[in-house]
């Protein structure tokens, strides 16, 4: 009874411990916008600096400082939204296991409370036995019966005796492990319920994250078409090739370490997009784009172990620790935006980003292997 005791008000300690970290995985901020529709140059600001050298190259200087924010805030708010997306996903795990908690002390007290039950019931029908039985002395006395019957009966109501003073024992450390039990789920089921609330409040703070990430994600695209004109127009190229430009910028710039942070946890974090694949999908899409650079079925393998170590192969896959995420396991995952502005949701996205961070690092697949080998991160 004392282990069990213990091993159960452990268990309520550790409900209430996940209650306290479940309200404090909720405590993360979203960042805001950092660019007034006010701040963006009109057509006609472009034509009139078109007109001198050296407001051209401010006015341009101002519109490439503009893209530059809003690309970072798409990132941060890209970020944030797996961040949030990973705490509610811990905030319901820790409600699911205090849920659980619960029900396993309810059970247990309700199997004490039987006990109880089974335990006094068994006393009960004892001590009528033995009541019923009377005083064996004087009923051999009555009888005429000999000395050593007398002997043998009063050793055996003795022993009688005995088991109902255990059996009543038995019953009273029952029905007091029972209160202790019932106490015990009592505070469980208020941990459980602060973990319920904390897992609903997360989860909304998440998918209002999402939706901030996707408005501020179209909010740059739209804005973005817009500010690749005006630049060209300023520098008298095409909004094609400055576009080009920058974004390949981008791209170099996301592969400069640390760009990724270590095996993931086991959490699914972000609602899927159409552009998530199975693990298995996942696998054959890179097998494609691994053939396409060039190399070899060994070095798809060594891509296969390397992305199974890191991830899963999973799209979702988070590192609560570093904040890496994807199927690369990007750190932080928004250099994967360099990529595409899918990146959170779409595995192709964030198998070609990862194929050239792997270039541009380590060279290949079985180099990076080699790497996380010996290091155990790439």
């Amino acid at each position: 009874m004392n282990s069990r005791r213990t091993r159960l008000r452990s268990v309520a300690t550790v409900v209430v411990a996940l209650a306290l970290v479940g309200a404090a995985a909720v405590t993360v901020s979203v960042v805001g916008p950092a660019n007034a529709a006010d701040d963006y140059p009109t057509w006609e600001e472009v034509e009139a600096a078109k007109a001198n050298e050296s407001a051209a190259a401010a006015e341009a200087a101002r519109i490439e400082g503009l893209l530059d924010g809003l690309q970072a805030d798409a990132a941060a708010l890209g970020d944030e939204a797996v961040r949030r997306s990973a705490a509610a996903v811990e905030s319901q795990r820790a409600a699911d296991q205090a849920d659980a908690s619960l029900a396993s002390l309810q059970a247990e007290a309700a199997a004490a409370q039987d006990r109880a039950a089974a335990a006094t019931k068994q006393a009960g029908a004892l001590a009528a036995s033995l009541a019923r039985g009377g005083d064996p002395a004087l009923g051999l006395w009555l009888s005429g019966g000999d000395a050593s019957m007398l002997l043998s009966k009063t050793g055996y109501l003795t022993k009688l005796s005995e088991s109902l003073a255990a059996l009543r024992q038995r019953a009273e450390d029952e029905r007091s492990g029972a209160a202790a039990l019932i106490e015990q789920a009592a505070d469980a089921a208020t941990a459980r319920d602060q973990l319920a609330a904390a897992a609903t409040a997360s989860a909304a703070e998440a998918e209002s994250a999402r939706q901030a990430a996707d408005a501020r994600v179209a909010e740059a695209q739209s804005r973005a078409s817009t500010l690749y004109d005006q630049l060209a127009s300023l520098k008298g190229t095409s909004a094609q090739l400055e576009q080009e430009f920058r974004e390949g910028q981008a791209l170099a710039q996301s592969y400069t370490p640390p760009s990724t942070g270590g095996p993931a946890d086991d959490l699914a974090t972000t609602p899927s997009g159409s552009g998530s694949l199975s693990p298995a999908d996942s696998r054959a899409y890179a097998a494609g784009q691994v053939r396409a650079r060039g190399w070899s079925e060994a070095e798809n393998q060594c891509l296969v172990w390397l992305w199974n170590r890191e991830s899963g192969w999973r799209w979702d896959a988070y590192n609560t620790s570093s904040g890496a995420y994807g199927i690369p396991q990007s750190l932080p995952g928004s250099k994967m935006a360099a990529s595409g502005a899918d990146w959170r949701t779409s595995s192709s996205t964030q198998i070609n980003w990862g194929l050239g961070y792997i270039a541009g690092r380590y060279g290949t697949p079985c180099g990076a292997w080699a790497h996380s080998e010996d290091v155990g991160w790439y």
